[in-house]
Protein backbone atom coordinates (compact mmCIF):
# COMPACT_ATOMS: atom_id res chain seq x y z
CA UNK A 1 0.00 0.00 0.00
CA UNK A 2 2.82 2.39 0.88
CA UNK A 3 4.75 1.74 -2.34
CA UNK A 4 1.59 2.12 -4.43
CA UNK A 5 1.11 5.54 -2.84
CA UNK A 6 4.75 6.51 -3.51
CA UNK A 7 4.40 5.53 -7.18
CA UNK A 8 1.83 8.31 -7.56
CA UNK A 9 4.23 11.00 -6.31
CA UNK A 10 5.91 13.31 -8.81
CA UNK A 11 8.08 15.76 -6.89
CA UNK A 12 11.51 17.30 -7.61
CA UNK A 13 12.90 16.05 -4.28
CA UNK A 14 11.53 12.49 -4.39
CA UNK A 15 13.27 9.91 -6.60
CA UNK A 16 10.50 8.76 -8.92
CA UNK A 17 9.29 5.20 -8.26
CA UNK A 18 7.85 3.50 -11.36
CA UNK A 19 7.32 -0.10 -10.32
CA UNK A 20 8.10 -2.60 -7.57
CA UNK A 21 7.72 -6.23 -6.72
CA UNK A 22 7.02 -7.88 -3.38
CA UNK A 23 5.40 -11.14 -2.33
CA UNK A 24 4.31 -13.11 -5.39
CA UNK A 25 5.61 -10.34 -7.67
CA UNK A 26 9.26 -10.62 -6.63
CA UNK A 27 11.95 -10.63 -9.33
CA UNK A 28 12.60 -14.26 -10.35
CA UNK A 29 10.33 -15.20 -7.47
CA UNK A 30 13.16 -14.40 -5.04
CA UNK A 31 14.07 -10.73 -4.88
CA UNK A 32 12.05 -7.66 -3.90
CA UNK A 33 12.75 -4.80 -6.29
CA UNK A 34 12.08 -1.11 -6.90
CA UNK A 35 12.47 0.52 -10.32
CA UNK A 36 13.27 4.20 -9.88
CA UNK A 37 14.79 7.06 -11.86
CA UNK A 38 18.55 6.84 -12.30
CA UNK A 39 20.45 9.16 -9.96
CA UNK A 40 23.56 9.99 -12.01
CA UNK A 41 25.48 11.53 -9.10
CA UNK A 42 25.19 8.57 -6.73
CA UNK A 43 24.31 8.88 -3.06
CA UNK A 44 25.58 11.38 -0.47
CA UNK A 45 28.66 9.21 0.11
CA UNK A 46 29.59 9.31 -3.60
CA UNK A 47 31.71 12.43 -3.25
CA UNK A 48 35.46 12.81 -3.62
CA UNK A 49 35.98 14.80 -0.44
CA UNK A 50 33.52 15.38 2.42
CA UNK A 51 35.09 18.63 3.60
CA UNK A 52 35.25 20.16 0.14
CA UNK A 53 31.72 19.10 -0.90
CA UNK A 54 29.75 19.55 2.30
CA UNK A 55 30.49 23.15 3.12
CA UNK A 56 28.36 25.24 5.44
CA UNK A 57 26.87 27.08 2.45
CA UNK A 58 26.06 23.93 0.44
CA UNK A 59 24.40 22.22 3.41
CA UNK A 60 22.39 25.31 4.33
CA UNK A 61 21.35 26.29 0.81
CA UNK A 62 20.98 22.91 -0.92
CA UNK A 63 20.94 19.91 1.39
CA UNK A 64 18.60 21.16 4.11
CA UNK A 65 15.80 22.72 2.01
CA UNK A 66 15.73 19.91 -0.57
CA UNK A 67 15.72 17.03 1.92
CA UNK A 68 13.15 18.85 4.03
CA UNK A 69 10.90 19.31 1.00
CA UNK A 70 11.17 15.60 0.24
CA UNK A 71 10.32 14.64 3.83
CA UNK A 72 7.41 17.09 3.85
CA UNK A 73 6.06 15.66 0.57
CA UNK A 74 6.06 12.14 1.99
CA UNK A 75 4.49 13.20 5.29
CA UNK A 76 1.70 15.13 3.55
CA UNK A 77 0.70 11.76 2.12
CA UNK A 78 1.01 10.08 5.55
CA UNK A 79 4.16 8.21 4.47
CA UNK A 80 7.13 7.77 6.82
CA UNK A 81 10.42 6.83 5.18
CA UNK A 82 11.86 5.21 8.35
CA UNK A 83 15.36 4.71 6.93
CA UNK A 84 16.76 8.09 5.94
CA UNK A 85 20.56 7.89 5.71
CA UNK A 86 23.28 9.12 3.34
CA UNK A 87 22.97 5.97 1.21
CA UNK A 88 19.24 6.63 0.62
CA UNK A 89 19.61 10.28 -0.41
CA UNK A 90 20.84 10.76 -3.97
CA UNK A 91 22.19 13.31 -6.42
CA UNK A 92 19.98 13.29 -9.50
CA UNK A 93 22.63 15.04 -11.61
CA UNK A 94 26.29 14.37 -12.37
CA UNK A 95 27.31 17.72 -10.87
CA UNK A 96 25.92 16.54 -7.52
CA UNK A 97 23.71 19.53 -6.77
CA UNK A 98 20.13 18.23 -7.10
CA UNK A 99 19.16 16.07 -4.10
CA UNK A 100 16.33 13.53 -3.94
CA UNK A 101 15.11 10.99 -1.38
CA UNK A 102 14.85 7.38 -2.57
CA UNK A 103 14.87 3.70 -1.53
CA UNK A 104 11.53 3.05 0.16
CA UNK A 105 12.06 -0.50 1.42
CA UNK A 106 11.42 0.44 5.06
CA UNK A 107 8.65 3.00 4.46
CA UNK A 108 5.38 2.83 6.37
CA UNK A 109 2.14 4.73 6.00
CA UNK A 110 -1.03 5.72 7.83
CA UNK A 111 -4.51 5.87 6.38
CA UNK A 112 -4.96 9.19 4.59
CA UNK A 113 -8.06 10.02 6.63
CA UNK A 114 -6.45 9.09 9.94
CA UNK A 115 -6.07 12.11 12.20
CA UNK A 116 -3.51 10.56 14.54
CA UNK A 117 0.04 10.96 13.20
CA UNK A 118 1.64 8.33 15.45
CA UNK A 119 1.39 4.58 14.97
CA UNK A 120 2.72 1.42 16.57
CA UNK A 121 4.38 -1.37 14.64
CA UNK A 122 5.99 -4.68 15.53
CA UNK A 123 8.28 -4.60 12.49
CA UNK A 124 11.31 -2.33 12.94
CA UNK A 125 13.72 -1.62 10.10
CA UNK A 126 16.32 1.06 9.71
CA UNK A 127 20.01 1.77 10.20
CA UNK A 128 21.15 2.11 13.82
CA UNK A 129 23.25 5.26 13.51
CA UNK A 130 20.38 7.26 12.00
CA UNK A 131 17.49 5.48 13.74
CA UNK A 132 15.27 7.51 16.09
CA UNK A 133 15.51 6.21 19.70
CA UNK A 134 11.79 5.40 19.84
CA UNK A 135 11.70 3.50 16.53
CA UNK A 136 13.07 0.18 17.89
CA UNK A 137 10.17 0.25 20.36
CA UNK A 138 7.76 0.32 17.43
CA UNK A 139 6.77 4.00 17.66
CA UNK A 140 6.46 5.53 14.20
CA UNK A 141 5.72 9.19 13.48
CA UNK A 142 7.06 12.07 11.39
CA UNK A 143 9.60 12.73 14.17
CA UNK A 144 11.46 9.51 13.22
CA UNK A 145 12.41 10.92 9.82
CA UNK A 146 13.37 14.28 11.30
CA UNK A 147 15.72 12.59 13.77
CA UNK A 148 17.35 10.66 10.91
CA UNK A 149 17.65 13.92 8.98
CA UNK A 150 19.52 15.45 11.94
CA UNK A 151 21.95 12.53 12.12
CA UNK A 152 22.60 12.78 8.37
CA UNK A 153 23.52 16.45 8.90
CA UNK A 154 25.89 15.46 11.73
CA UNK A 155 27.62 13.00 9.41
CA UNK A 156 27.97 15.52 6.58
CA UNK A 157 29.04 18.54 8.63
CA UNK A 158 31.10 16.74 11.30
CA UNK A 159 32.33 13.55 9.59
CA UNK A 160 35.43 13.43 11.81
CA UNK A 161 33.21 13.16 14.93
CA UNK A 162 31.17 10.21 13.65
CA UNK A 163 33.13 8.49 10.89
CA UNK A 164 36.38 6.54 11.08
CA UNK A 165 39.57 8.56 10.74
CA UNK A 166 40.62 6.55 7.70
CA UNK A 167 37.20 6.61 6.01
CA UNK A 168 34.48 9.11 6.96
CA UNK A 169 31.82 6.93 5.31
CA UNK A 170 32.26 4.18 7.91
CA UNK A 171 30.90 4.69 11.42
CA UNK A 172 33.39 4.67 14.29
CA UNK A 173 31.62 2.65 16.99
CA UNK A 174 33.44 4.36 19.86
CA UNK A 175 32.58 7.84 18.57
CA UNK A 176 28.97 6.81 18.04
CA UNK A 177 28.75 5.34 21.56
CA UNK A 178 29.98 8.63 23.06
CA UNK A 179 27.34 10.52 21.08
CA UNK A 180 24.57 8.26 22.42
CA UNK A 181 25.85 8.57 26.00
CA UNK A 182 25.71 12.35 25.73
CA UNK A 183 22.28 12.23 24.16
CA UNK A 184 20.60 10.15 26.88
CA UNK A 185 22.22 12.39 29.51
CA UNK A 186 20.44 15.40 27.95
CA UNK A 187 23.66 16.91 26.61
CA UNK A 188 24.45 18.16 23.10
CA UNK A 189 25.56 15.24 20.91
CA UNK A 190 28.98 16.70 20.11
CA UNK A 191 31.14 19.76 20.73
CA UNK A 192 29.80 22.04 18.02
CA UNK A 193 31.90 24.38 15.92
CA UNK A 194 30.59 27.90 16.55
CA UNK A 195 31.22 28.80 12.91
CA UNK A 196 28.20 26.61 12.06
CA UNK A 197 25.90 28.17 14.66
CA UNK A 198 22.71 28.20 12.57
CA UNK A 199 23.05 24.62 11.36
CA UNK A 200 24.07 23.53 14.88
CA UNK A 201 20.78 24.90 16.19
CA UNK A 202 18.89 22.76 13.68
CA UNK A 203 20.91 19.61 14.37
CA UNK A 204 20.40 19.96 18.12
CA UNK A 205 16.64 20.28 17.75
CA UNK A 206 16.34 17.42 15.26
CA UNK A 207 18.34 14.94 17.35
CA UNK A 208 16.66 15.37 20.73
CA UNK A 209 16.09 12.07 22.53
CA UNK A 210 12.60 13.12 23.59
CA UNK A 211 10.55 12.97 20.38
CA UNK A 212 7.89 15.26 21.85
CA UNK A 213 10.45 18.09 22.06
CA UNK A 214 12.18 17.21 18.79
CA UNK A 215 11.95 19.63 15.88
CA UNK A 216 9.43 18.81 13.18
CA UNK A 217 7.91 20.55 10.17
CA UNK A 218 6.82 23.66 12.07
CA UNK A 219 10.28 24.29 13.54
CA UNK A 220 12.05 23.60 10.25
CA UNK A 221 9.85 26.05 8.39
CA UNK A 222 10.65 28.69 11.02
CA UNK A 223 14.36 27.87 10.77
CA UNK A 224 14.28 28.28 6.99
CA UNK A 225 12.79 31.75 7.52
CA UNK A 226 15.95 32.64 9.43
CA UNK A 227 14.65 32.17 12.96
CA UNK A 228 16.65 30.54 15.76
CA UNK A 229 14.48 27.95 17.51
CA UNK A 230 14.75 27.08 21.20
CA UNK A 231 16.13 23.60 21.86
CA UNK A 232 14.25 22.18 24.84
CA UNK A 233 16.85 20.09 26.62
CA UNK A 234 15.53 21.37 29.96
CA UNK A 235 12.20 19.61 29.70
CA UNK A 236 14.01 16.33 30.31
CA UNK A 237 15.43 17.90 33.47
CA UNK A 238 11.97 18.81 34.73
CA UNK A 239 11.70 18.63 38.51
CA UNK A 240 9.34 15.92 39.77
CA UNK A 241 8.51 14.78 43.28
CA UNK A 242 12.02 13.84 44.48
CA UNK A 243 13.39 10.49 45.58
CA UNK A 244 13.69 10.76 49.36
CA UNK A 245 16.61 8.69 50.62
CA UNK A 246 17.19 7.34 54.11
CA UNK A 247 20.05 9.72 54.98
CA UNK A 248 18.01 12.89 54.57
CA UNK A 249 19.15 13.19 50.96
CA UNK A 250 16.90 13.63 47.94
CA UNK A 251 17.21 13.32 44.18
CA UNK A 252 15.14 15.60 41.93
CA UNK A 253 16.52 15.32 38.38
CA UNK A 254 18.24 12.85 36.09
CA UNK A 255 21.51 14.78 36.46
CA UNK A 256 21.30 14.50 40.25
CA UNK A 257 20.68 10.74 39.99
CA UNK A 258 23.71 10.30 37.72
CA UNK A 259 25.86 12.36 40.05
CA UNK A 260 24.67 10.29 43.04
CA UNK A 261 25.60 7.01 41.31
CA UNK A 262 29.01 8.33 40.27
CA UNK A 263 30.06 9.93 43.56
CA UNK A 264 28.48 7.90 46.38
CA UNK A 265 30.18 4.59 47.14
CA UNK A 266 27.19 3.40 49.16
CA UNK A 267 24.69 4.10 46.35
CA UNK A 268 23.64 0.45 46.00
CA UNK A 269 23.06 -0.03 49.70
CA UNK A 270 21.10 3.19 50.08
CA UNK A 271 19.13 3.22 46.83
CA UNK A 272 18.59 -0.47 46.02
CA UNK A 273 18.95 -2.57 49.16
CA UNK A 274 16.80 -0.20 51.20
CA UNK A 275 13.27 -1.25 50.17
CA UNK A 276 11.75 2.14 50.96
CA UNK A 277 14.31 3.96 48.79
CA UNK A 278 13.86 1.43 46.00
CA UNK A 279 10.11 2.03 45.96
CA UNK A 280 10.84 5.77 45.86
CA UNK A 281 13.16 5.17 42.88
CA UNK A 282 10.52 3.18 40.99
CA UNK A 283 7.83 5.79 41.67
CA UNK A 284 10.17 8.53 40.44
CA UNK A 285 11.11 6.57 37.29
CA UNK A 286 7.43 6.14 36.45
CA UNK A 287 7.08 9.92 36.53
CA UNK A 288 10.30 10.93 34.79
CA UNK A 289 10.93 8.17 32.24
CA UNK A 290 7.73 6.09 32.10
CA UNK A 291 6.66 2.55 32.89
CA UNK A 292 8.82 0.83 30.24
CA UNK A 293 12.08 2.27 31.57
CA UNK A 294 11.05 1.56 35.16
CA UNK A 295 10.47 -2.10 34.25
CA UNK A 296 13.86 -2.23 32.51
CA UNK A 297 15.61 -0.90 35.63
CA UNK A 298 13.72 -3.40 37.80
CA UNK A 299 14.81 -6.25 35.51
CA UNK A 300 18.44 -5.10 35.70
CA UNK A 301 18.29 -5.07 39.51
CA UNK A 302 16.74 -8.54 39.56
CA UNK A 303 19.32 -9.92 37.12
CA UNK A 304 22.58 -8.56 38.49
CA UNK A 305 23.95 -9.00 42.00
CA UNK A 306 25.92 -6.37 43.91
CA UNK A 307 29.14 -8.17 42.92
CA UNK A 308 28.19 -7.88 39.24
CA UNK A 309 27.30 -4.22 39.66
Amino acid sequence: NTLNRICKITDPDILKLYDFGVGENKYQGKYCFEIQDYACGGDLFSVDNFKIKYTKNFIEKQVIPEIFNGIKTLHERKIFHCDLKPQNIFFLDKNQTDLVIGDYGSAKSNDLDQEQDLRKTSTVKGTETYLAPEQPRGIISEKNDYYSFGMVLVHLLYPELLGQDSDFKKIDRNKYSRIIERQVSSQPLIHYNQDFDRINNLIQGLTLYNHQNRFGRKELESWLRGEKIEVKYRDIEQVFTPINLSKSRSIKTISELLNFLETQQDWYEELIEDETSKKELFRWLDQVKGKDDRINVSNIIDTYSIEDA
